[in-house]
């Protein structure tokens, strides 16, 4: 399904859980206004943190080099630019959360590395 242009009723869901796929589509903008239409309550959006880690991986698999829908990464997220993004009158951030990468074990060693977060994970409730 397109996620610019979701196939479902106005607040057609309690929660709305979207992790990972706005940094693969080349219009985020559009499918954020698509995941507040859904939901009735919150918005959860998980997406690749700007920094060190993504530097790195992309240099070593290229993620950013495809430039097609669905490839790779059109983009890293700063928290301000996400922030802007995410500025809706309906819903405000609740809480954001920084995590790593690999597994829950390694999250919880590289919450003492902010250089190492990778992922930033938004909790936005409705007003």
């Amino acid at each position: 399904m397109d996620a610019g242009n979701l196939e479902f009723p106005d607040k057609s869901f309690d929660y709305v859980l979207c992790s990972q796929v706005l940094e693969h589509l080349r219009d985020d903008r559009k499918a954020i206004k698509e995941l507040f239409r859904i939901s009735k309550y919150r918005v959860i959006i998980t997406v690749p943190k700007k920094g060190w880690y993504w530097n790195i991986f992309n240099r070593m698999f290229h993620v950013n080099t495809f430039n097609r829908e669905g490839h790779g990464h059109f983009r890293e997220y700063a928290i301000d630019d996400l922030k802007r993004k995410l500025n809706h009158d309906e819903f405000r951030i609740e809480k954001i959360e920084y995590t790593g990468f690999i597994t829950p074990v390694h999250d919880l060693i590289l919450k003492k590395f902010p250089f190492m977060q990778s992922i930033i994970c938004i909790l936005l409730e409705k007003t």
